[in-house]
């Protein structure tokens, strides 16, 4: 595995806020707002109206060959223009499937980043996410954050991105990631964390657990861009258990700012797929109290 040459420098031209005026949503515009301001990006806010009042965020899409009514748009438009003041932006708005239009609207206005609120709710065995952020998180082509239901940033705390928490196993699908997290902590002179979770530790791992950290430790080392630690701060952990737990350990033990995670590209709309066992990502994103990034491998 080699790392990187250089730190990528990033992007973030274009924003995507898909919106349905639940608190879920609404939790979400404070980190676009704050994230437009930081790389002047564009946002594009999108809403629908759908039939479909069980989906927690209704599904985002026109029918492609009618025009929504034009007072919906200026509502909509109007509902919104206060909260974006100061930001460039556009609203759009339809009925239909979720994930049909994300993926055009992603393609036409080149979005950089979806940005999406979701409320986690738990099951007998399994945290779930409302279909529509489910769906984009998993299937985008771009990085997405989402914004799950403990995270408590409001309107009154400026988001500043000063300590992040990247988590990886070493797959390609979760060093997918890492460029990601190198150009975020190197933009905002940030602190970050390179963790990794051992699940299950070999015998000869727990003979000799220091020196299995210590390999670990300088296999993420070998990760990280020449020139790095000018930029920010870096530290390194190496921890033993059920990963989603451990991430949220780690983050919550440190304050972080920002989790980032790769994911594997999911199957089929109903996939569950994640770089770490099904449950993580989930886990992750559903009980985090900051804001989780994920980047499709």
């Amino acid at each position: 595995m080699q790392n990187l040459e250089t730190t990528p420098e990033i992007s973030i031209k274009n924003i995507l806020y898909p919106t349905d005026f639940s608190l879920a949503a609404e939790s979400a515009l404070p980190f676009v707002i704050d994230i437009a301001g930081m790389f002047g990006s564009r946002v594009t806010a999108v809403y629908v109206r759908t039939p479909d009042a069980v989906v927690l965020m209704p599904p985002l899409s026109f029918p492609y060959e009618t025009e929504p009514p034009s007072d919906s748009i200026r509502e909509f438009a109007d509902s919104l223009e206060p909260k974006l003041a100061g930001v460039e932006h556009e609203c759009l708005i339809g009925e239909g499937e979720v994930w049909d239009f994300v993926e055009q609207v992603i393609k036409e206005r080149e979005i950089d980043l979806v940005v999406v609120g979701t409320q986690g709710r738990t099951g007998l065995e399994k945290f779930m996410l409302g279909s529509a952020a489910e769906l984009i998180f998993r299937q985008a082509d771009c990085p997405v954050l989402t914004i799950g239901p403990y995270v408590t940033n409001g309107v009154h705390n400026k988001w500043e991105m000063k300590d992040i928490l990247w988590a990886t196993d070493f797959t390609p699908a979760s060093l997918a990631s890492a460029a990601l997290a190198f150009s975020i902590a190197s933009e905002r002179h940030a602190r970050l964390t390179l963790l990794h979770v051992l699940e299950r530790p070999a015998a000869e791992d727990l003979v000799d657990p220091q020196r299995y950290i210590d390999s670990t430790v300088r296999m993420l080392q070998h990760q990280v861009p020449k020139g790095l630690g000018d930029d920010c701060h870096l530290s390194y952990e190496v921890s033993q258990g059920i990963p989603s737990d451990e991430i949220l350990k780690a983050a919550r033990e440190r304050g972080s700012d920002l989790i980032v995670l790769g994911v594997r590209p999911a199957p089929g709309r109903l996939g569950l797929a994640t770089h770490l066992a099904r449950p993580t990502a989930h886990r992750v994103v559903c009980k985090a109290g900051c804001p989780v990034l994920t980047v499709r491998g």
